[in-house]
């Protein structure tokens, strides 16, 4: 279904997916796919699949798949909340190195700064 992959990061799934199908049902395509399946399954029986079942099931396939951008995750504060407890509880690296450097420095692999940005 890669016709039916928004074009733009920034246009909405829901608006994308309906555009498409409404271009795919005005004119005939040479492209059979599943799009052209329920298409001819609606124009045979419109009691079984509506087009607005259409719509939804394209939407659900669309948005479901689709990668989650930043600006979306950014608007999830419970899983921030998560991730940041997560990495207070296990740190990356694999030495646990006090938050606040000492007075004086910490001395990592024989190499010590003094750069005023490092320790002002």
């Amino acid at each position: 279904m890669h016709h039916l992959v928004r074009a733009a990061a920034y246009e909405p799934p829901v608006q994308h997916s309906n555009a498409t199908l409404q271009k795919r049902r005005a004119g005939p395509h040479a492209r059979f796919d599943i799009v052209a399946h329920w298409l001819r399954t609606h124009q045979q029986s419109p009691e079984l699949l509506s087009f607005r079942d259409i719509e939804a099931q394209a939407t659900v396939s669309v948005a479901g798949g689709s990668d989650t951008y930043l600006k979306d995750s950014l608007k999830l504060p419970y899983l921030e909340a998560c991730v940041y407890e997560a990495l207070r509880m296990f740190r990356s690296e694999p030495f646990r190195f006090p938050l606040v450097a000492p007075k004086g420095g910490i001395t990592i692999r024989s190499v010590i700064s003094r750069r005023e940005s490092f320790c002002p």
